[in-house]
This record gives structure tokens, C-alpha cells and sequence, in this order.
């Protein structure tokens, strides 16, 4: 029996944001939290989303995911304040915008566009698997 879109979405969306918070490690697996600084191994972190919500229009936008720690990203709701400071040195205030503007969007895609991306975001984790020496 295949999955529902929505469920194959989340499975895609948590290879992302598993894909990105190892690309953000070093050669250790150790990544910084860019809202507080905290570094620890990249399984230990969680995948901070800058702009909150689960719909198509952010789901899969790289630039609105990075590495923050559980202290952060869940007892601090996001850190809210030092999100947007750390989003504004690294990205500006056009970028900010454009994401805050792509939650509203409605965004519709079909399975294989969701499963292209499932694909590319499961070579980019074997990329970094190699690289960090993990399998």
C-alpha cells in the first residue's frame, strides 16, 4: 500500500533537515546551534525551522532549516529573537520576507516530485555519511 502525499512530505522533509544538519557538522559530526553557539554531535540537534509550519511553501526551503539544540528549538520555542538576528546577518531582511511570505503560499506538488527530492536528500545523507565515516 503507497503512503498518503502528506506522509511521504514528512518522511522527505526529516531526510532535509537530517541532510542538512550533518552538512552543517564538521569533520567530527559536531554542529553549532546558530541561535545560542551550543556545538554538539549533529544527532544530538534538531533541525530549527526559522519560519514555523509544515505547509508545501516551506517545507522544503533550505534557507528556512538549520542546526539548533533541543534547548532552543523546543524549551525556547524556536529562540525566536536570535533566529532572526542569526537569519538576517546570513541571509538579510529580503530573504526573511520571502520566507514569511512562502507559508502563506499554496503550494502543490505530486508524489514524484516528492519522491525526487526524497531521492536527492538520501544522496546528499550518503555523501556525508562517507565523509563523517558513519553508515
Amino acid at each position: 500500500m503507497r503512503s498518503s502525499i502528506g506522509s511521504l512530505a514528512q518522511t522527505a522533509a526529516k531526510e532535509l533537515q537530517k541532510a542538512v544538519r550533518m552538512e552543517a557538522s564538521d569533520s567530527n559530526g559536531r554542529c553549532q546551534c546558530v541561535t545560542c553557539g551550543t556545538v554538539r554531535d549533529y544527532r544530538m540537534m534538531h533541525a530549527g525551522h526559522f519560519v514555523a509550519g509544515r505547509t508545501l511553501g516551506v517545507l522544503f526551503e533550505e534557507t528556512n532549516i538549520h542546526p539548533q539544540c533541543p534547548r532552543c528549538n523546543v524549551d525556547l520555542g524556536g529562540n525566536p529573537e536570535k533566529y532572526e538576528w542569526f537569519m538576517r546577518v546570513r541571509y538579510g531582511q529580503e530573504e526573511i520576507d520571502r520566507l514569511r511570505g512562502r507559508r502563506r503560499e499554496i503550494v502543490s506538488m505530486d508524489r514524484d516530485e516528492i519522491e525526487q527530492k526524497r531521492k536527492a536528500y538520501r544522496r546528499r545523507i550518503k555523501i556525508q555519511e562517507v565523509r563523517l565515516g558513519r553508515r
